[in-house]
């Protein structure tokens, strides 16, 4: 799942979410972290967002969580966030760079997409050091503008920040880029994902 707010709003959203985790682990989810800064790499983004990336052990605890949470129902929430719910491949990593893709694609160019572009693409990614988070065309939009489901979410976690610049502008990548450039559309966004509560964190070590 993943959450897109005003940044203004990052600490609130922290606090809010630290008082909620256990009612979270009830349904079976976390947040793995925040990312404070989004950088856009591709297409437009918009700077003064942030966002949150969390992950339950399936769809129907993430949404009787979000259920549960009279917060999330706020008209305001943090100044009008948007809530995607999207399945997930792996288990995520709490601490990393995360890569986020909003592919818009044509239904026709889906099963091409997936040919052509897409295993290449996690070629390149695993020989880097990344691994997917999540390649889905089922996106849920569960409030807010953002609109996924007319396309592929594609979520990339890597170590550090310098291993993703290498291999987004490296040789091997750009090549497979080109494939889906002439496919549709696309907006990319990076961050440093850090962990929701540091004192936590800290105290697990």
């Amino acid at each position: 799942m993943l959450i897109q707010f005003d940044r203004t709003y990052v600490q609130d959203f922290r606090n809010q979410m630290i008082k909620a985790m256990p009612i979270m682990k009830n349904y079976g989810g976390q947040c793995l972290g925040i990312g404070e800064e989004l950088i856009p790499d591709e297409g437009t983004w918009q700077r003064n967002k942030a966002m949150a990336v969390f992950e339950f052990s399936d769809a129907k605890q993430a949404q009787m969580w979000i259920d549960s949470d009279p917060g999330l129902h706020q008209p305001d929430f943090m100044h009008g966030a948007d809530i995607l719910l999207v399945p997930a491949k792996r288990r995520g990593m709490s601490n990393c760079w995360m890569q986020v893709m909003d592919v818009q694609l044509a239904k026709e160019h889906l099963e091409y997409f997936d040919k052509k572009y897409a295993m290449e693409h996690l070629r390149t990614l695993e020989q880097a050091g990344g691994s997917q988070l999540i390649a889905s065309a089922h996106s849920l939009k569960v409030r807010g503008l953002w609109d996924a489901d007319t396309g592929v979410l594609v979520c990339n976690q890597f170590p550090r920040a310098q291993d993703y610049r290498d291999w987004y502008c490296g040789d091997a990548y750009q090549q497979v880029k080109g494939v889906r450039a002439d496919l549709g559309l696309c907006r990319v966004v990076s961050f440093q994902l850090t962990p929701l509560c540091h004192t936590c964190c800290k105290k697990k070590k």
